[in-house]
């Protein structure tokens, strides 16, 4: 069985320098990945677009980049085994390219985001039959 996630997170070297309290950067970020798949599926099933919404990190970036100008985009593929500790089922995720969010446009102007944002895929595949 394969799956994707798309996890929106905070880029930071240690817990201490994450923001406290409620982050609604990180929170803008998510609702736009949302958005962004909620239209192009929409879309899609509608016979507006020839296909699903993109999960490649460059067509991310373009999506974003009104409100987050000058995203840059990693590829640092990673291959990580999660284990159920209770079940023993595995699942295998892959992250593959990640966006980088480092600015961002407001009332002010361009500001930048302290600590930067990430937006990557995971992909999932996840093995039923527990570990021998």
């Amino acid at each position: 069985m394969a799956d994707k996630n798309v996890r929106v997170h905070r880029l930071v070297k240690n817990i201490a320098d994450a923001p406290t309290g409620t982050d609604a950067q990180l929170d803008l970020v998510a609702r736009k990945m949302s958005t962004y798949y909620q239209q192009g599926v929409a879309a899609w099933a509608g016979g507006t677009a020839a296909a699903a919404p993109s999960d490649k990190g460059a067509d991310i970036a373009a999506y974003l980049s009104p409100s987050y100008p000058g995203a840059s985009v990693t590829a640092n593929t990673v291959w990580v085994w999660i284990i159920n500790p209770v079940t023993g089922q595995r699942m295998l995720v892959c992250y593959d390219e990640e966006v980088v969010l480092t600015q961002e446009k407001s009332g002010a102007g361009t500001v930048a985001l302290n600590p930067p944002i990430g937006v990557r895929i995971e992909q999932l595949m996840t093995i039923m039959s527990p570990s021998p």
